[in-house]
């Protein structure tokens, strides 16, 4: 379901998407080569128009979505006589569930934004001309973020759904520690202390 996934999506069935990744320190900072969907920066992604087949695996990779409002989701695969692809299988049914998964792979229906929202399958639904500035927004307010921290939590939540709940605990209470040492973290307890915003630097 690979070959041509960029004509389809450039298509009107398929909609437009324009996959986005930011890195989650400064602004001007490049994102981590190393950083994969599950592992490392946070990565977020609009979408106009109707994401289906790999659109919409690709989609349930991304950590954060925003959508606009008069965006559609559909798996398609079977409707083809064909299988998932694009890591859906194990993303998608993260942010959804098994079942909801079974319901789009094996009867193909057709999600609205309002619907997407409401599974889990995207984070923000905004009116279609806002998808690019409430993408931007969010881009600003990762880039100003904690780095550190950001990428060990999402790190600590991806990898909690297959953990054992003592390996589970141990790897917080782990993590926390050392961001509790780190220039961030300090940082942002004293802000907390103060009552005022932090200024985080990726320290």
């Amino acid at each position: 379901m690979n070959q041509g996934n960029k004509e389809r999506r450039k298509s009107p069935r398929f909609g437009q998407h324009k996959p986005a990744t930011y890195p989650t320190g400064p602004a001007t900072q490049a994102a981590d080569p190393e950083a994969t969907p599950s592992n490392g920066g946070v990565f977020h992604h609009p979408v106009r128009g109707a994401a289906g087949g790999a659109g919409l695996s690709m989609v349930s990779a991304f950590d954060l979505v925003v959508c606009g409002e008069s965006a559609k989701f559909t798996m398609a695969y079977t409707r083809a006589g064909v299988t998932p692809d694009g890591t859906s299988s194990y993303f998608l049914a993260r942010h959804i569930g098994l079942r909801r998964m079974l319901d789009l792979t094996l009867t193909n229906r057709v999600l609205s934004a309002q619907e997407a929202e409401q599974w889990g399958l995207v984070n923000r639904v905004v009116a279609d001309d806002q998808v690019d500035q409430v993408t931007a927004d969010l881009a600003t307010q990762l880039a100003r973020g904690p780095s550190w921290a950001l990428g060990h939590a999402k790190r600590i939540i991806y990898s909690g759904c297959d953990t054992p709940l003592e390996q589970a605990a141990e790897l917080e209470g782990v993590t926390i520690t050392t961001a509790m040492s780190r220039r961030d973290g300090r940082e942002g307890i004293a802000a907390f202390v103060e009552k005022r915003l932090p200024k985080f630097d990726g320290g």
